[in-house]
Order: C-alpha cells, then structure tokens, then sequence
C-alpha cells in the first residue's frame, strides 16, 4: 500500500466515526508511519527519517540483545485449543495442569479451550476436565489436581453391573498412601464400598483390610482385590531375568 492510499484509508475511517473536521494536515502528520516513504537517494540503505528511540523505552539490555542479530527460540509454545481437543481426556488433563503450573492461569485461554472441546462434543457433561490447578507436590494442603474420573467405577460400567452411588478416585487414595503409609504397612478401610482403599494399597505393596455391609459391593470389591494381589504376585520378566 502507497502512502496516499494509506492516508485515503485512515481518512474514512476517521470520517466514519465523525471525525471528518479535524485539521487533514495535523491527520496527516499524526497517521503517517515511520519510513514508509523509500529514501531518497541509494548511496546507503538507511532512511532519511531514522527511527529513534528513548532509552527509557529500549533499554541499553534490550539494544544489545538485539543487535546482535541472532535471535533464537526454544520452539516451546502451548498448545492451541484446537490441537488440545483431539486429545484423550487423561492427556488434556495432564497438558492443563503442566501449563498451569509453568506458565501460570489465563481465563479466556481457560474458556477457549473449553469452547474447542464443546465443538468436538467432548466437553463431559457429569464432571469438570479443565479444573484449575495449583497443586505441585504431594504434600501441599489442598489438592486440586484429582482426576475424578480415575474411580473403580469405570470398571463397573464396562462391565455394566451396579455402580457405586460415590466412587472414590483413586488419585485421592494413592495419594493419601503415599504419604502415610509405608510398604507392607495393614491399611483398614471400615467403609469399603467397592474397596478401592484395599484395591490401591495391594497395587502400592501394602497389605489391607475393606468392611462393608453391601454385598454386591463387597463381591465386587474382593474381585477387585483379588486381581491386584495378582498382578502384584506374577513376577515380570526383569524379575526373571534377575533370578
């Protein structure tokens, strides 16, 4: 675009929002962009209007940095709503919370992000995905980092048998175990339910004990036990090769 074509424009608009008396002179001078007339002769490359700066706006730092041409990236960059919505829900959980935690919390980013899943129709209805996180370590008071779709109950639906009418997420538990417990430690839960406390402490190398007065739950609570002490019973192939 030639100067009197950008001039043309910025004219109209000031006209379209009632500025149409204003001195064009004064306009001209306050619109018109730095070296956007070619200089005049070609014995240099430099404009005849240099662009200048005050050192209270470009730091001496600044200057240096810039100056030396070499201008790198690490080519980090948070993902974009878009490509965060092809995700699985484990995965978008894990990105948000890692964002959140290097790079600090945006509302609207948090919005945006949650519109992209909605357009998909991947945006659960029955719990929050994209919860805000602050939680870094184990021990911090409050935990706001809980998957609550980690729960025994997933089983259960596979299965299509009774649910549990409040699953317990495993996040909590294991969570929980880890710091107040220690390997072979005897872990009691009086109320069992689908014994999810038993179920993580077998997993985590503790042993356990699960009460509870609802027999389907309590059935299915000892399948679920059965199966981690299983599991943590068969030995892998690094425990074969070892032997």
């Amino acid at each position: 675009m030639n100067y009197d074509n950008f001039l043309a424009s910025k004219i109209a608009i000031a006209e379209k929002h009632g500025l149409g008396d204003l001195d064009l002179k004064a306009f001209d001078s306050s619109l018109k962009p730095p070296n956007l007339k070619p200089p005049s002769g070609t014995s240099n490359a430099y404009a005849d209007q240099p662009v200048s700066k005050e050192k209270a706006d470009y730091s001496l730092a600044r200057w240096q940095v810039d100056a030396a041409a070499l201008w790198k990236s690490d080519g980090a960059r948070l993902y974009e709503p878009e490509e965060l919505a092809e995700m699985l829900p484990p995965d978008i959980i894990d990105v948000w919370r890692n964002e959140q935690l290097a790079a600090g919390y945006d509302y609207e980013r948090h919005v945006e992000i949650g519109h992209a899943l909605e357009r998909r129709k991947k945006l659960p209805k029955t719990f929050l995905l994209l919860a805000p996180k602050t939680t870094q370590h184990d021990g911090d008071l409050v935990w706001d980092d809980i998957a609550y779709i980690r729960t025994l109950n997933a089983d259960q639906a596979r299965r299509n048998i009774e649910q549990h009418i409040c699953p317990l997420p495993l996040d909590i538990v294991e969570r929980a175990l880890r710091l107040y417990s220690m390997a072979d430690d005897l872990v009691l839960d009086p109320f069992g339910g689908l014994h999810t406390v038993p179920y993580a402490a077998i997993k985590m190398g503790r042993r356990a004990y699960g009460i509870e007065l609802h027999e389907p739950y309590w059935n299915n609570g000892v399948r679920y036990c059965q199966m981690a002490e299983i599991e943590a019973l068969t030995p892998t192939l690094f425990d074969l090769v070892a032997a």
